[in-house]
């Protein structure tokens, strides 16, 4: 196998990591400071890094980092809104992004596909405004849309963006629990666990999403509360859940889940750092 480069954008600054060295070192700036953006694997190997916020105000820009020469290149769309909170995920030769916060707190509905070196292919409109929610490719190409925010509340609500039609279809059913800063992690037998979130005890819940009946189903619970954690399917198809938001405080815990069994189990090994609004890499 060779080597692996991951990628950690903090602010302005960037640092790359290549897991063959175990090393970090400093690569370009990004050219706007920025959080709540996201970052996007194109099939070039290119990350495209869309809107986010300059401390509290969102953002409409774009920009492309070249590993190749380490450098991050403007990357000029017109006609955007601001937005920052949003989801990307990367569909075949486009990016789908989806949803977002913006001036005012206002949750938005409006989505798009980004094709690199095209621009703007599909705009399209989520049934609900939201934000803090997740995106999840299914079996099928389409996309499951999970919770959020709705610029008031957490919000149970799910939705599917169509790939085929270009559009978004409300799921049969909406969750059982209210969720924002949750995770949703596509198993390899096609079902979708969500898990977590910010909104009350009950998110403590987890819940699987079933395709071919449109509607999730409730799952025993999490072995820690947590929100902003990550949760990472593994090569043997259990799902690692690490660190997050607790009740009080940032966690340092671990736990797995095993869909064969349905069963949370709480892992003895602690991360090194409290950590939470991280990401992970499947090794």
């Amino acid at each position: 196998m060779g080597k692996r480069t991951i990628f950690c954008f903090l602010l302005g600054i960037v640092l790359a990591a290549c897991s063959g060295e175990g090393e970090f070192s400093p690569t370009g700036n990004l050219n706007t400071p920025r959080h709540g953006h996201t970052a996007t694997k194109l099939e070039s190997g290119e990350i495209l890094i869309a809107a986010g916020l300059t401390k509290t105000s969102p953002l409409n820009d774009f920009e492309i980092f070249d590993p190749a020469q380490g450098i991050f290149k403007p990357y000029k769309i017109q006609g955007l809104r601001k937005r920052g909170w949003h989801k990307a995920l990367l569909l075949k030769d486009a990016v789908l992004i989806s949803g977002g916060w913006t001036s005012g707190g206002k949750a938005l509905r409006n989505s798009f596909l980004i094709q690199p070196g095209v621009g703007i292919r599909v705009r399209a409109m989520m049934k609900y405004g939201r934000y803090d929610h997740t995106m999840t490719k299914l079996p099928t190409g389409d996309v499951l849309i999970a919770g959020g925010n709705d610029g008031k509340n957490a919000i149970r609500h799910l939705e599917l963006y169509a790939v085929d039609k270009r559009r978004f279809l409300p799921a049969r059913r909406p969750m059982f629990m209210a969720r924002q800063q949750h995770s949703a992690t596509a198993l390899s037998g096609g079902d979708v666990l969500i898990l977590g979130g910010a909104e009350g005890k009950g998110a403590r819940y987890a819940e699987l999403y079933l395709p071919s009946q449109g509607r999730t189903r409730l799952v025993r619970s999490l072995t820690t509360q947590r929100s902003r954690h990550s949760a990472t399917r593994l090569k043997d198809g259990r799902v690692l859940i690490a660190g997050g938001l607790g009740k009080e405080k940032t966690l340092d815990g671990a736990e797995i889940f095993d869909p064969a069994t349905e069963k949370f189990t709480s892992l003895k090994s602690k991360l090194r750092v409290n950590r939470q609004q991280h990401t992970e890499e499947s090794c």
